[in-house]
């Protein structure tokens, strides 16, 4: 190490001992919060490695702290191959079912006591990371649990995470990578909803610039079964190996223990500098895990139990009508802003005048909310009346419009043809990804085209010229360009894709797809009768009557015959009657992550395979879901009984498809 001109040069192997240096106080510093050295000598000695990394950059090591972030943006991310399945995890949500989970282990393991861990369930985004010789290679996230995205270089940016192991062994971990409550709260709760929805766009940016500035962190929950023999063991050697593990783990061998532990984790929670919305039970031996297996999407040695809604006072402001694309009134409350398990809310559906009768809401009333399900704000009851409370009365006219309101059940429906509020929403549904899906057309484009009278109907939108674009708001040529070139592309479309696109009301993406089998042209389907739409599975006779007034509708026909003249041209969409599946029956059940319910149907038809809507005889393949329903069940009692149904995971299920 001598100076040069003024400038510090030092040797390759003074360069590894630094970039060792700076990772062992980075380490100290962001896992640990104990730091040795002050920011001002640190910051000095990462400007020595970066002067000796302008002068060397092909000696530049993998593991060095300036490779936290990559120089340039990448294009796409690569699929990341998982060495073992990454599942998730069953809920349970009370006492008595994780009884009755805790007696299932003691009876399949026959022990009357089990040795369990109690951890945190921390509420962000799982990840897989390798390392070879301690240093780090590769990160993906969990995608459907067998092939996830590459996100390396995003993975990098989390400080607390080591680019180095404290010994060169070769191992995949797992975690969950979250942004501490101190953070959001200081830096990003003006900019997303919530914690977990900035850090899992965060780690999905193609410039790890923009991942950096999120300030991400991460816990470690799991690693190598080969090293040791149990959960605790694990994260012993983790943390030896450098790695920030989740905290808070708690042994217990009973069931009065893991409860009291669980209900320790649900009273300290808010104490956190993380959210969490459970607490992870899991047998603590990995020789009981290894004997109680896996079902095709869970460990069936683990659960997680979810702590109960947070609940928190607010008033209520105001309450506002909107309007929807099916004309229907929705009063919505206006709340005082309140942070409600990690989320701000602001607002709350309220349905209908009966509802906010039943609950005795008045505007000015302080009332309590949580978050339904952990995602959909709602009112759950008055907390204290308020000093100067108002009713709220519904309008006897639309409030957008001014057309006549007509009662209709609960619902009051406005009865306006050419109200502004219906045609913003039927458009942004027609634009919409199930839809037409025509990027660019985004709400408040959607606001100015009709605002400013350039929309006045829906085939309108088809019509627009780029000097229309470019007089707007924030629209520039190439935005504007790009928005033509794709209302283009959308005008050769499916006909199931484009009657689910036109918003009928009860015409959902199946009905659609019925429908598109049953008549293959929308000339056919104009021409049925009520008898006809009721044969086919699934519509009923409501359903059946509505088909029948809107295709002899004058107005409807004259919107049809708009797009036509527009040159829309409607493909047929393809169900074949031999091919690969031919001869199998499948029934979905739960949520599909990477794809519609409608879509999963038409590709088994597509290969000549059939879709049922109940559990049957003839049933062959059971394709299962995010939070599965009783089918599941239903399912699984027949094949104990003899039957022989497959149970797929979505994952199975799409390789099936593309095989």
């Amino acid at each position: 190490m001598y100076f040069k001109r003024g400038v510090l040069v030092i040797s390759f192997s003074e360069y590894q001992d630094l970039a060792s240096e700076l990772n062992h106080h980075a380490y100290l510093y962001y896992t640990l919060d104990q730091a040795e050295i002050s920011d001002l000598d640190y910051d000095k000695k990462y400007r020595i490695l970066q002067d000796f990394e302008s002068q060397h950059p092909h000696h530049i090591l993998p593991h060095s702290p300036t490779q936290r972030i990559a120089d340039k943006p990448l294009t796409s991310f690569p699929p990341f191959l998982h060495s073992s399945p990454m599942m998730s995890l069953n809920n349970i949500f009370n006492e008595s079912e994780f009884l009755s989970f805790y007696k299932r282990l003691q009876k399949e393991l026959n022990q009357a006591q089990l040795s369990c861990v109690i951890e945190p369930k921390i509420d962000g985004l799982a990840v897989a990371i390798r390392y070879e010789n301690g240093i780090l290679v590769s990160a993906g996230t969990r995608g459907d649990g067998k092939t996830g995205e590459t996100v390396t270089q995003n993975i990098k940016t989390i400080r607390s995470l080591p680019l180095v192991l404290k010994k060169p062994v070769s191992i995949e971990v797992r975690g969950e990578v979250y942004i501490k409550k101190s953070i959001f709260n200081r830096l990003l709760k003006d900019q997303f909803a919530n914690p977990r929805n900035a850090a899992s766009g965060a780690i999905r940016q193609l410039d790890s610039k923009i991942t950096a500035k999120r300030r991400l962190d991460i816990f470690i929950y799991a690693g190598d079964k080969t090293l040791v023999g149990s959960h605790t063991e694990t994260l012993k050697t983790l943390s030896e190996l450098g790695f920030p593990v989740i905290p808070y783990v708690v042994t217990a061998h009973s069931e009065q223990e893991i409860f009291k532990g669980i209900q320790t984790l649900e009273r300290d929670k808010s104490a956190f500098d993380f959210y969490t919305d459970g607490a992870v039970i899991k047998l603590n031996q990995f020789s009981d895990q290894e004997t109680m297996g896996y079902t095709q999407k869970a460990p069936r040695w683990a659960m997680a139990y979810k702590f109960k809604s947070e609940e928190a006072p607010t008033v209520i402001e105001d309450i506002v009508v909107q309007v929807g694309r099916t004309g229907v009134l929705t009063p919505v409350a206006y709340l005082k802003p309140i942070l409600v398990g990690g989320v701000t809310i602001s607002r709350a559906t309220l349905h209908n005048q009966e509802e906010i009768q039943r609950k005795d809401l008045q505007i000015g009333d302080r009332v309590l909310v949580h978050r339904a399900g952990d995602v959909i704000p709602e009112i759950i009851a008055v907390d204290q009346k308020g000093l100067q409370r108002r009713p709220f009365v519904m309008p006897d006219h639309c409030p957008v419009c001014g057309g006549p309101i007509l009662k209709e059940g609960v619902q009051h429906r406005c009865m306006a043809p050419f109200c502004k509020a219906q045609l913003k929403g039927r458009l942004l549904h027609m634009a919409s990804r199930k839809a037409l899906d025509i990027q660019g057309l985004g709400e408040k484009l959607v606001s100015q085209l009709i605002d400013q009278g350039l929309i006045k109907a829906l085939p309108d939108v088809f019509k627009l010229k780029i000097f229309d674009l470019m007089q707007l708001e924030r629209m520039g040529e190439k935005s504007a360009d790009q928005l033509l070139k794709s209302l283009e592309k959308c005008k050769t479309i499916s006909f199931s894709k484009f009657l689910f696109a036109l918003g009928i009301p009860l015409i959902g993406e199946k009905t659609a797809l019925s429908l598109s089998f049953r008549f293959k042209t929308l000339e056919n389907m104009m021409a049925a009768g009520f008898q006809e739409f009721k044969n086919i599975p699934d519509i009923g006779e409501k359903t059946a009557l509505l088909l029948q007034e809107t295709f002899q509708n004058a107005t409807f026909k004259e919107l049809i015959d708009a797009f036509h003249s527009l040159g829309f041209v409607l493909m047929e969409d393809r169900v074949s009657q031999s091919g690969p599946l031919s001869g199998y029956t499948f029934l979905f059940t739960g949520t599909l992550s990477g794809l519609s319910r409608a879509e999963a149907e038409l590709k088994v038809q597509e290969k000549g395979g059939k879709i049922q809507r109940v559990v049957s005889k003839g049933l062959s393949h059971l394709v299962v879901g995010e939070n599965p329903g009783s089918k599941l069940e239903d399912v699984t009692k027949r094949n104990l009984s003899g039957a022989h149904i497959q149970i797929l995971s979505e994952t199975d299920f799409l390789t099936l498809i593309h095989s």
